[in-house]
This record gives C-alpha cells, sequence and structure tokens, in this order.
C-alpha cells in the first residue's frame, strides 16, 4: 500500500491542492495529513493576540476548513485521512467532525482523534493529536508528556503550562493537568498495538508530536523538544512505521527525514508551509526501505 504524507500546511490551499494532485499523479492509496491544518487564529482577518480577539475568528476557522479545504480534499482520488494539531482549535475541529457527520454523501476523509482506522486488510493507522507543552498560548492538543515527575524545561527552552482553550467557544483560561498525560492517554495504545500486529496486520502511526531525541524533535539550536512517553511507546510496540510533524525545521536541523527506534522508521516531512514546495513523505508498507522525501513545487 502506498501512502503520501504530508503535514504543517496551516491553511495554505494551494499546499493542500498540491498533495491532492500528487496522490493522484503516484497512484498513492491515501494521503495522510499529519496536523496543524488550519491557518492560525492570529492570522484570520488580521486577527491581534488578545484571546477575546483570537475567540472571534474561531468561526472563520472552521468556515475556512469546511469552504475552502473540504472541496479541495474531496476531490482526491484516495481516501484522506487527518489528524489535527496544536495550532488547530479543538472548537474547530469539533464543529468540523459535526459537519461531515451531517453530509448526505459519505467523505473521503476521515478524522482520527486518539483512534485507528483501516487503510486496508492488513494495515491500520492510528492518528494522535496532542504534543508536550510548549510556548503557544494555546494549549487545546498540549499534554504534559508524563506529569509531575517530568521537568518541562528539560525539554523546551521556552514552555508554558498555561494558557487557553477553545472547546466551548471562547478562549477559557487553563493550566496543564499533570493527570492528563500524552503517556496517560497513549496507555491502550500498547493492547491494540500488539493485539493487531498478532493478526498479521501492519500497524502505523501518525503522532503530531514526535518522540524524543529523533530527528523528528530537532528544533532550532539543536534543541530535542519531542515526547519521551511516545519514544518509550514505539520501543515497546514496534509499529511498522510512524509519521509525526509539529517541528517545521527538523529536517533543516538534522538533514534526515528518517530516523529508527528499534526496527519502526520514525518519519518526520520537516515541512516549512513558507516555502515554495511542499515536503512530503511517500511510503510503501510492502517497501518501507525505499521511503523518499520529495519536494513538490506548487506554484
Amino acid at each position: 500500500m502506498k501512502l503520501l504524507f504530508g503535514s504543517d500546511l496551516h491553511g495554505q490551499t494551494e499546499q493542500f491542492r498540491c498533495l491532492v494532485a500528487a496522490a493522484r499523479e503516484r497512484k498513492c492509496d491515501a494521503l495522510l495529513l499529519g496536523g496543524d491544518i488550519c491557518p492560525r487564529l492570529s492570522s484570520l482577518a488580521h486577527v491581534s493576540s488578545d484571546m477575546a480577539s483570537r475567540a472571534a475568528a474561531l468561526p472563520l476557522q472552521a468556515q475556512w476548513v469546511k469552504d475552502t479545504l473540504m472541496p479541495v480534499l474531496q476531490a482526491s482520488a484516495c481516501p484522506v485521512v487527518m489528524i489535527f494539531g496544536n495550532t488547530d482549535a479543538q472548537w474547530t475541529v469539533d464543529e468540523v467532525k459535526q459537519w461531515l457527520q451531517q453530509q448526505a454523501q459519505p467523505s473521503v476523509v476521515r478524522i482520527l482523534d486518539n483512534g485507528w482506522c483501516e487503510l486496508g486488510p492488513d494495515v491500520h493507522l492510528f492518528g494522535y493529536p496532542c504534543v508536550p507543552p510548549s510556548d503557544h498560548r494555546q494549549k487545546d492538543w498540549e499534554r504534559w508528556d508524563e506529569g509531575h515527575d517530568v521537568d518541562p524545561v528539560k525539554r523546551m527552552t521556552v514552555f508554558s503550562p498555561k494558557g487557553f482553550l477553545s472547546g466551548s467557544g471562547a478562549m477559557e483560561p487553563t493550566s496543564l493537568d499533570p493527570a492528563t498525560s500524552i503517556r496517560a492517554e497513549l496507555e491502550h495504545l500498547r493492547d491494540d498495538t500488539l493485539s493487531l500486529r498478532k493478526k498479521n496486520v501492519k500497524t502505523l502511526w501518525m503522532l503530531h508530536g514526535p518522540p524524543k531525541n529523533t530527528c523528528a524533535d530537532e528544533a532550532h539550536d539543536n534543541v530535542h523538544v519531542g515526547s519521551q512517553a511516545i519514544r518509550d511507546l514505539i520501543a515497546e510496540c514496534q509499529p511498522l512505521a510512524t509519521f509525526h510533524g509539529h517541528i517545521h525545521e527538523s529536517f533543516a536541523m538534522s538533514g534526515r527525514f528518517r530516523d529508527h527506534i528499534g526496527a519502526t522508521s520514525v518519519f518526520t516531512s520537516g515541512h516549512d508551509f513558507h516555502k515554495p514546495a511542499v515536503a512530503c513523505i511517500e511510503f510503501d508498507t510492502d517497501h518501507p526501505d525505499d521511503a523518499q522525501r520529495l519536494l513538490l513545487r506548487y506554484y
């Protein structure tokens, strides 16, 4: 099964159109989108940094997905499976999910949020949008990595557990709860993956947050900002491959798009949405060693 993976397009419609066209031309069986899908709230209608203004922009973000993005993705010749990311508002995600359920015609688009889908009879994909704490003020998809026992400053040079949640349609103040951690939320993934592997099913993970100390989490100044919990789970469960976004500069910093944790291939697109080409990963589940990072010019 041939897959095309892209991430961190941040509302660049022509880049999405480019990926859909490439998936068709390269005869891919599925297009995977790894989060940070929407325009940032701060960029919509020249929204200022205050939270009241960002809350007012929530309907604009959801409307962009429904009116602009979805027609592009619905033209795909193959299924599109997507997760959202830390700059995509939870309110937007909830609105889009509800809107998709109300459509008369089945959609080629599937949204994963800490869940699985079947790409083929022997290939299953898991998707998860959350990342460790960052300097972003929007905290919908941020989680403590492991809880109180981890010092976040060791992972991030700039960090704050305080911010805002959008789920109610307003930007409500919050502070990240150590009891709601990436490790805790992904606890089920161990049994899920091992159960599927016993049935000879190939398992793939698409996680917006990258694993610690890999090419996928190498940020500016060569600081590794990924999740130890995700790394531990990959080491234990050994899915065939994992796909990650979030760190736009990962490839520029490391010079690599592929790493290994045991026998698992760990991929980063390392896409900078300001650049004139879309960075993406082409991967074949039958020929995993032949994976390649593509640069697709879209204008």
